[in-house]
C-alpha cells in the first residue's frame, strides 16, 4: 500500500486529490496539511511514502517543507504540484530533492502515474518539463565545452 500525504492550502483541492487517490486499490492518504510547516510535521508524524506537496503555501513553501522533510527521511518521495510551468522552480523542485514535477492542470491519471513511478524511485516528468530539463543539460554542456575549447 502507497501511503500518502496530500501538502494544498486549498482544501477543496486536498478533498478532490484524497477522492482521486483513494479509489486506487494500492493507495492511501493517510494525512493531509494546509501549509508547509503542517506538512513537515504531518510526515514527521505519518512516515509517507509520497507527499504530494504544492509549492505555494503559507508559512514555508513546498520546497522548503520538501527539504526538511527529506532531510528527517530520505525515503519519502516529493511530487510537487503547482499551477506554475516555471522552468526555474521545476528545476529548483529537483534540486530540493523532489522526484516529480506535476501541474495541477494534469490528469487525475497523470497524478496516479506519477504517484506509482516516484514510489517505485523513479523521476516522474511530463514530457514537456522533460524537454525543458534535457534542453538545459545541452545547453550546459555547450557552455562548458566552449569554456574548455578557450583554455587550450
Amino acid at each position: 500500500m502507497i501511503r500518502v500525504l496530500i501538502a494544498d492550502d486549498h482544501q477543496i483541492l486536498r478533498s478532490g486529490l484524497a477522492l482521486i487517490i483513494n479509489e486506487q486499490p494500492d493507495m492511501r492518504v493517510v494525512s493531509f496539511a494546509k501549509d508547509g510547516v503542517e506538512a513537515v510535521q504531518n510526515a514527521l508524524k505519518t512516515n509517507p511514502d509520497i507527499v504530494i506537496m504544492d509549492y505555494n503555501m503559507p508559512r514555508k513553501n513546498g520546497l522548503e517543507a520538501a527539504e526538511e522533510i527529506l532531510k528527517a527521511n530520505e525515503q519519502t518521495k516529493i511530487i510537487i504540484l503547482t499551477t506554475s510551468d516555471d522552468r526555474d522552480l521545476m528545476f529548483r523542485s529537483l534540486h530540493a530533492g523532489a522526484l516529480g514535477f506535476l501541474l495541477k492542470s494534469h490528469s487525475g491519471e497523470d497524478l496516479i502515474e506519477a504517484i506509482r513511478t516516484v514510489n517505485k524511485g523513479y523521476a516522474y516528468l511530463k514530457p514537456d518539463a522533460t524537454k525543458m530539463l534535457i534542453e538545459d543539460y545541452i545547453s550546459a554542456t555547450k557552455t562548458r565545452a566552449r569554456r574548455r575549447s578557450y583554455k587550450m
